[in-house]
């Protein structure tokens, strides 16, 4: 679904109109006996012009849709987070409870999120984010692990 398309999508969208014009051109000729050779010239740019409002309607819901990837970035992100907190076998099932319901924790995990997408800045980095947990806590390993897939998913690091 999220996959970029290409000029080979194009192309079968293409043919798949022109298929669908022939096998319409020969039900007509079928049904009333008559084949139209210039009605055959002006409906060849039916498939030209489908092919081309296709593309225009992907390149505008990509546009348009951006805000929506953003937001499917940071529950994926928050996703792989999780899936190296269990990797970790340090979390049980009350563990991640905890963690989940901690507000301050929900917040270095937006704030890691933001990292990023936009960057460390002087007031939002990652030393910022190990300060807020006091070391040996549950939360400050957590915050580790995020720490981590921060420096494997940003380009900045």
């Amino acid at each position: 679904m999220n996959r970029k398309k290409d000029l080979k999508y194009y192309t079968k969208v293409f043919t798949f109109s022109f298929i669908g014009l022939i096998l319409y051109i020969i039900y007509l000729w079928i049904r009333t006996g008559v084949l139209d050779p210039l009605a055959l010239g002006n409906w060849i740019y039916i498939p030209l012009v489908f092919t081309f409002i296709t593309f225009i309607f992907d390149k505008s819901t990509d546009y348009f849709g951006s805000s929506q990837n953003k937001k499917l970035g940071y529950s994926e992100f928050v996703r792989n987070v999780s899936l190296e907190l269990k990797k970790s076998d340090k979390y049980t099932i009350e563990d991640f409870r905890k963690i989940r319901e901690n507000a301050k924790f929900q917040k270095s995990l937006e704030q890691a999120f933001s990292i990023i997408e936009k960057g460390a800045t002087e007031t939002l980095n990652i030393q910022m984010l190990e300060r807020k947990f006091e070391e040996g806590t549950m939360e400050y390993d957590a915050v580790l692990i995020v720490i981590e897939e921060i420096k494997k998913n940003s380009e900045t690091f």
